[in-house]
């Protein structure tokens, strides 16, 4: 058989497979190389030389670096550089650069009490110094706990660019930022997870910074400051050599970050200056296996901060920052009632007879009213009035004689029904169960840990069904992320763990 020789002028084709090698039937083979190095091939002509490299800037302080590609979409990027316990975010190829004004927080370090700081707590919610110097805020669920402060632009500041660098050590914190109380024109209305925030905006005079919670277990925050010139600076637990040990992941304004002995983190984009980097949280899991000891547990309260207790030795210092889910045995839940169109979390009574659907109302306090007993038949969807009180009750039995059927109570007031006072509404039922999450925020003794309810508990007696956070200082965390399938995966110490479909931190 003859052989036929090509002359190859060019290799505009790239790489090929070195087993391709023989389509000799393919003329686009003729135009491919088995191997390129240094070299770029031209769609148009021969293969050229790779360009060669141009020098931009230094690394922050010339450190060893990890650099993040952040690509929201082709014409919307940056890179963010990691080094040693800091984090720069480039754009168009600079870092992101903070000017200098005169404007200042006054004691946004919360330096012994909250001087400077305007009260504004909704009924029911409280702003309070905490030991540590922090700024604490415990809301109702449906009040929140409010601090403001006005700050003074000076006139050569104004429509001058200004940045707030606030950490939050604990829970998530909402923050306005606008021309006067309660407005949000220059920082709209935003949830501050636990960790480090630079927001920049530009006032065109004085400005408001209004911090809140709604939720029942207390939030944490540091600092509030306005930044000095210079690079922006997000503050990182990263040491110079756990840079190669990091891994990452991003979806639309959010990098999630996995590093060995570290808990996850996420970088989040608000704006093209305005970056955080916050700790991943979650409320849900997930879970190791379900107890099956006879080690019991015990929740000092339903709702807000309150203790965790072992019926034996358990907790170790490395437990803090873990979770925990209790199924409780049987079913209470309570709600503080500040307003009309308040509502207490449900309870689901089944069954047949007299005693197994017999649930127990009680109504505490000094208040003028009408509280409202409401039942729903359809899984929550709606509900309709069952009973109705004007004054206190104590221990007051009810039974629907419903025999066979689910149905979910409520206890409240409904709109239009409030008048005043603070009644503090109670239903319990000896049937079912309610699953409860804390995360365990400080430890007294190896069976007595603080905790925040980051879901309401069912009991405040000892169950033998919990389950223990697979992530914590103690069980260690992923090392590695991924992204597929539209979950959120993480892996690392024997386990792979996916998130549910779109929903990042539930599990």
């Amino acid at each position: 058989m003859p052989l036929e020789q090509v002359a190859i002028a060019q290799f505009n084709r790239g790489l090929v497979d070195p087993r391709a090698l023989g389509r000799v039937d393919l003329k686009r083979i003729a135009l491919s190389a088995e191997r390129q190095t240094n070299w770029v091939p031209r769609s148009l002509g021969s293969m050229s030389l790779r360009p060669g490299l141009q020098y931009l800037a230094t690394t922050r302080n010339n450190l060893k670096a990890k650099h993040i590609p952040f690509i929201f979409s082709s014409a919307d990027t940056a890179i963010i550089e990691i080094t040693s316990e800091g984090a720069r975010v480039l754009v168009s190829e600079a870092a992101i650069s903070r000017s200098g004004v005169s404007s200042a927080v006054t004691n946004g370090t919360f330096t012994t009490d909250l001087t400077g700081w305007t009260d504004a707590d909704e009924t029911g919610s409280s702003s309070l110094f905490v030991t540590g110097n922090y700024a604490g805020l415990t809301g109702t669920d449906y009040n929140a706990a409010i601090l403001r402060q006005a700050v003074t632009v000076a006139s050569t500041d104004a429509s001058v660019e200004h940045t707030l660098n606030i950490v939050v050590e604990r829970s998530t914190v909402t923050l306005k930022v606008g021309s006067s109380a309660g407005d949000d024109s220059y920082v709209g209305e935003t949830n501050l997870a636990t960790g480090y925030h630079s927001l920049a905006f530009t006032p065109t005079g004085n400005f408001t910074i209004e911090l809140a919670n709604r939720s029942l277990y207390t939030a944490y925050v540091d600092s509030v400051a306005v930044a000095s010139s210079g690079d922006m600076l997000l503050t990182t637990p990263w040491g110079s050599s756990d840079l190669d040990y990091l891994r990452w992941d991003q979806s639309a304004d959010v990098v999630f970050v996995a590093c060995d002995g570290y808990q996850q983190r996420k970088f989040e984009r608000r704006a093209t200056k305005s970056w955080s980097l916050v700790k991943y949280e979650t409320d849900d899991g997930p879970f190791r296996s379900l107890n099956t000891t006879s080690l019991t547990m015990t929740a000092g309260a339903l709702t807000g901060n309150t203790t965790l207790t072992a019926s034996r030795a358990y907790f170790v210092a490395n437990h803090v920052g873990a979770i925990f889910r209790l199924a409780s045995i049987g079913q209470k839940v309570s709600r503080i009632i500040t307003a009309a169109s308040q509502w207490s979390d449900p309870i689901k009574v089944q069954g047949s007879g007299t005693n197994p659907r017999r649930f127990v109302i009680d109504i505490a306090g000094t208040w003028v009213a009408t509280v409202t007993l409401q039942r729903s038949k359809d899984d929550l969807s709606s509900f309709a009035d069952a009973a109705t009180y004007t004054i206190n009750q104590a221990a007051l039995n009810f039974d629907d004689a419903l025999n066979n059927e689910i149905i979910y109570y409520r206890i409240g007031i409904d709109a239009g029904d409030y008048t005043s006072g603070t009644p503090t509404v109670t239903l319990t039922y000896s049937g079912g169960s309610r699953l409860g999450v804390g995360l365990i925020t400080a430890r007294t003794s190896s069976t007595v840990v603080d905790i925040a309810v980051l879901k309401p508990m069912g009991q405040t007696t000892a169950t033998p069904d919990w389950e223990e956070g697979v992530w914590s200082t103690l069980r260690g965390f992923p090392t590695a992320i991924t992204f597929y399938e539209g979950r959120l995966w993480w892996s690392g110490n024997d386990r792979i763990i996916g998130s549910v479909s779109d929903a990042f931190s539930s599990f």
